[in-house]
Order: C-alpha cells, then structure tokens, then sequence
C-alpha cells in the first residue's frame, strides 16, 4: 500500500516537473499575419512568428533563427510556413519538439528612421491644427526610438496613424507627448515618447538705435525669423511696428515688443517742443555718441519734425529731429 502511494506522488511530481519545464507540449509557432513590417534586414523567426508553449530553451533558439535577408532594393519576402518547418530542421531540432501552424506572410522592411520621421509629422500636423501655427513655423523631434516598441506590439509600421495628447499650450522645449498609435488592422500602443518641440516666429529687429519719440520706418528695421522659448513672450508684426513711434529707447539688434510702440497719430499731430525751449541735442559719429547741452529750439515743433535750433557756443544753427519736449537728434 505504501509502495502505491509513494509512486503516485512521483508520477504527480514528475507530471508537474514536465509541466513547468515544457517537456510536455511541443513549441507552437504561427506567423503573426499575412503581411509584416520589419525594421531588420536579416529576418529572423521572432519577427514573423509567434513562439509558444513547450521548452523555453527550444523557444529561444528558434526565435533566432535567421530565415532570409532582403536585397539592396528591399523587395518585400514571402515567407512561408514549410520554409519555416525547414529551417528549423536543418537547426537540428527534433520535429517532436515544435509544430509550425500553416500559412504565409509578405514581410516588408520599413527604414526605422522612417517610423520617427512619420510620427513626427503626424504630431506636427496636429500642432499646427491646434495652435493655429504655419507649417514652417514649428519643428519638433521625436528623441525616443519607437520602432523597436511598434514592432514588438505587433503593429503594421507601414499602416501607423497617430493620435496626440497635446496640452493647453504650445509643448515648447523638451517633454513628453502622449501618443496613441494604431495600425490598419485596428492594433493600438499608446506611448509617450519624449519630444523637442520649438516654434519659430517672424519677429522684427531693430537695425540701428531707435531714440524714445522716433517714428519707425522700414530703414530702420529687418524681419528675421526667431525660435520662440515661452509662449508668453509676445512680439510686435511688422505691420504693427511701421509708422508707429517708439515708446522708449530701443537698441541696436533687439527685438521690438508692442509695449514699446505707440501710434503716431498720439504724438506727431501735436506740439510737444515749444520755441525758445532749452533741449539737448543727440549726434552719432560711428560707435561715439554726443549730446550738445543747452540747445534753444527757435520754431515750435512736434514729434519726427526737423526744427531749427541755436548752438548756445558757436552761435550756429543746427537743423535736427525732435524726439519729444527736451530732446532732439541730428540724422546724417
């Protein structure tokens, strides 16, 4: 009685053992559909098929095994279940070991470049739809690989469409995006690769120093096209900056703000320096800058208008701009 209980619980026990290394059921292998996208040359059994059941040691050396390379021009392979079965056989593994469902897929091979360079696309698309941006005006990057993770779900990299969570505002600088991607056969991942987002705006610059109360014209700027680093930094268009009068002194090479604009219509039709009004007058020679004290201005004049003045030394008469009630500027 003793001698049946004992080999019972061995056979359970070697039942089990069986069980749990995968002595008892051969390695399945399916391909994963008709048509395969891979970003590999060499094709190996793990990008075409499914591995399961049986030993796991027989799973991984199958999973390895190369089955074909595609050529310079990258035509698409037909592989197919009996050149499967044949390559596993001439591995060396014992057919007892494995069973190859029947079928055939078409794998094409798809540049891994490409599958970043898509999804870039596709959220830049979305970018631009969403902020209300010009397509020249965004470029963003894709800095995680997402190949590798695409393939490994299963998906049809040729066939990826993107769907995008993008936040309130511009994603400006580096962060990470969600993203759904789904296939042409309704597989979906959702991932959230990190992403350098920059927006780029047309700002306008100023060429040379701008003195507080000048009127701005087209001699005195340039557009030039600038990455934008916060979305609350705004900046003045050209049309807005031509013909409107500086509110301050604005320097060589910045960019004009409309804070520091004001309408021309608000200072120019109006007598800002009165005659016999003691101003100082403002003179550039290269990088040198002079200022003449004590000028007497002799006529009334408004903002942007050549005035004659006294030169309180010589006793000559300067012609110069008036920049408002105590300034002027000589131009050359």
């Amino acid at each position: 009685m003793n001698i049946v209980i004992k080999n019972s619980f061995l056979s359970i026990l070697f039942s089990l053992f069986a069980i749990q290394v995968g002595f008892a059921r051969q390695v399945e292998v399916r391909l994963k559909g008709a048509s395969i996208t891979t970003t590999r040359k060499l094709i190996r059994l793990q990008d075409v098929a499914e591995l399961s059941e049986g030993n796991s040691a027989i799973r991984q050396k199958l999973a390895i095994l190369d089955l074909d390379e595609f050529s310079d021009d990258k035509s698409p392979i037909e592989i197919s279940s009996e050149q499967i079965s044949l390559r596993i056989a001439l591995a060396r593994i014992d057919s007892k070991d494995f069973s190859v469902e029947s079928g055939f897929a078409t794998v094409s091979y798809f540049d891994s470049k490409k599958v970043n360079q898509t999804i870039e696309q596709a959220i830049i698309d979305q970018v631009v739809d969403t902020y209300q941006l010009t397509p020249e005006s965004i470029e963003l990057k894709v800095l995680t690989p997402l190949a590798p993770q695409i393939e490994k779900a299963g998906l049809d990299l040729m066939t990826v469409a993107v769907s995008a969570m993008l936040p309130t505002e511009i994603p400006l600088g580096q962060r990470a995006i969600p993203i759904t991607i789904t296939d042409g056969e309704g597989k979906s991942l959702e991932l959230k690769p990190v992403c350098k987002a920059t927006v780029y705006r047309e700002v306008v610059m100023i060429k040379s120093n701008v003195s507080r109360g000048e009127v701005i014209d087209e001699s005195k700027v340039e557009r030039v096209r600038r990455p934008v680093s916060s979305n609350q930094v705004t900046f003045a268009s050209y049309e807005q900056v031509i013909g409107k009068v500086a509110q301050s002194d604005l320097q060589q090479n910045s960019v004009v703000s409309p804070t520091s604009l004001k309408n021309k219509s608000q200072s120019t039709n109006q007598i800002v320096m009165k005659r016999h009004a003691v101003v100082d007058i403002q003179t550039q020679h290269g990088n040198l800058h002079f200022t003449l004290k004590n000028a007497r201005a002799n006529e009334n004049g408004h903002v942007g208008q050549v005035i004659e003045f006294l030169n309180p030394t010589t006793k000559k008469l300067i012609y110069a701009k008036v920049i408002d009630a105590y300034t002027a500027k000589i131009e050359k």
